[in-house]
């Protein structure tokens, strides 16, 4: 008479360790390229609301030959402005030249954009000069 032997179905505690560890090094790669997609969008955000006060901006001085230090210079009370997902802080300073005739729009990083070391702030001006802080970022591209 011969025994046959049952064989057990499953995986081993080694195979499911591998595959662990395998799962663990994936997400070491993608996770810090992911962060930086999500700052980079988040940035995105927060010149897209700077090239929005800039055209608020040059609406107005069309209108009464003057810049405004409201963020939104059409609303009643509006000396900062904060984007909707709340990580940029809008403001505009008026008269960066010595006169009224000039603007600079300023968007501020907040939150977890603040942890964004390239680009802390992001200026625009009235005659389009585009900048960042720290100096030499890649913020605008």
């Amino acid at each position: 008479m011969k025994h046959s032997v049952k064989r057990q179905q499953g995986f081993t505690l080694v195979e499911i360790m591998i595959v662990v560890v395998i799962i663990a090094i994936l997400a070491g790669i993608a996770y810090p390229s992911y962060q930086t997609s999500v700052r980079k969008g988040n940035r995105a955000e927060g010149i897209e609301a700077l090239l929005s006060a800039a055209q608020r901006q040059e609406m107005l001085y069309s209108q009464t030959n003057a810049y405004s230090t409201n963020a939104q210079p059409f609303a009643p009370v509006a000396a900062t402005e904060t984007t909707p997902s709340g990580n940029y802080v809008i403001s505009v300073a008026r008269g960066d030249c010595g006169t009224s005739a000039c603007f600079r729009a300023t968007a501020t990083a907040q939150g977890v954009q603040a942890n964004d070391s390239e680009c802390l702030t992001l200026s625009i001006d009235n005659l389009g000069n585009k900048t960042s802080t720290p100096a030499g970022g890649r913020c605008w591209r």
